[in-house]
């Protein structure tokens, strides 16, 4: 089916691949045919040669401030002071994650957490969890008892196990593994019996 159809957003109407100028008003177009289904995410940063945290700079500053919000200049001051707030909320409250193994964690799949836990922090797709109502259990979760077996309980972080975030919503993650497949992760939101992954006892 080509993108755009039966979706309410033509492929016609939205900017040319090759868009140099990017107005407020083709900036929201983009977000919203993302929205709508007309185009994922990744197809809307391959069409118009976007990074990921640029796209999703577009879509945090279309719902803060509205179309005025995308205009260039003001997409700066908003995206770095949003950027800065962010860091400032949640970093303090992110530890690091021992070096020494706890409970049942195999320790190459424990060094791999520890990496995958950096890079979801210092990367765009953790402000977007935040702006998409991912609670701090639902992004870094496990079983109290049996956080590494349990995989029924794991947040998404902890599920990650060196795959790469590609999209997320406030239910899915769809995840790409390090060979190209394509699976998906689903929030869990409220399940019983879980701690937050650097609070697991030895």
């Amino acid at each position: 089916m080509p993108p755009g159809y039966g979706t309410g957003v033509p492929i016609f109407e939205l900017p040319p691949p090759a868009t140099k100028r990017w107005g407020a008003r083709r900036k929201a177009m983009v977000v919203a045919a993302v929205r709508l289904g007309a185009l994922t995410i990744q197809d809307a940063c391959q069409r118009y040669n976007l990074s990921l945290e640029e796209f999703l700079a577009w879509q945090r500053a279309l719902d803060r401030h509205g179309v005025p919000g995308l205009r260039t200049t003001r997409l700066q001051i908003y995206r770095d002071s949003d950027t800065r707030r962010f860091r400032q909320e949640n970093m303090p409250t992110t530890p690091r994650l021992s070096s020494e193994p706890p409970a049942d964690f195999p320790a190459n799949r424990w060094n791999q957490l520890r990496a995958d836990l950096a890079a979801f922090v210092a990367g765009p797709w953790c402000a977007e969890a935040e702006r998409l109502g991912w609670s701090e259990l639902d992004l870094f979760g496990v079983d109290a008892d049996r956080p590494y077996t349990r995989i029924d309980a794991l947040g998404l972080v902890p599920a990650l196990n060196g795959c790469h975030i590609v999209e997320l919503t406030g239910d899915t993650a769809i995840l790409e593994t390090p060979g190209g497949a394509r699976q998906s992760f689903r929030r869990r939101p409220g399940r019983p019996g879980r701690v937050l992954v650097w609070d697991i006892k030895a």
